[in-house]
């Protein structure tokens, strides 16, 4: 969580994941063996949640459950690539925690999201890090 009146160097933001929703999207990594490894994540913003602020959700299809399952929030201000990349980059952190890896990181067979350029560009920034660090 950050106010930008405390700390102006990062945006307002309150980011919410657990840690059994962490171990999912773990389970979600394209090279395992687990059956949620051929499910993509979903993600989109919605603005009607929360007043005055955006809500970036990343969500994956749950077989057995049958529904759509959300993996993580995100309260902020604008849905714009440098919000993005940081839902992406805490995303990502709580996943190296809940699995007590570090080098953990969110690796799903694919993503489905509208084609906001901030959207793309958001994830790719991610991406190209973590894929960067596994070299």
């Amino acid at each position: 969580m950050n106010d930008r009146r405390g700390n102006p160097d990062c945006p307002s933001y309150v980011f919410k994941c657990s840690s059994t929703k962490a171990r999912i999207a773990s389970n979600m990594d394209e090279a395992g063996d687990h059956f949620l490894n051929s499910e993509y994540c979903f993600f989109d913003g919605k603005r009607k949640r929360c007043r005055d602020f955006v809500t970036l959700t990343a969500s994956v299809y749950h077989p057995l459950l049958r529904k759509q399952v959300p993996l993580a929030t995100m309260e902020t201000k604008k849905e714009d690539t440098e919000n993005i990349e940081l839902f992406w980059t805490l995303f990502n952190e709580a996943i190296s925690k809940a699995t007590g890896n570090p080098a953990a990181v969110f690796n799903p067979v694919g993503w489905c999201t509208d084609m906001a350029a901030a959207n793309m560009a958001g994830i790719k920034k991610v991406r190209r890090r973590s894929i960067c660090q596994q070299d």
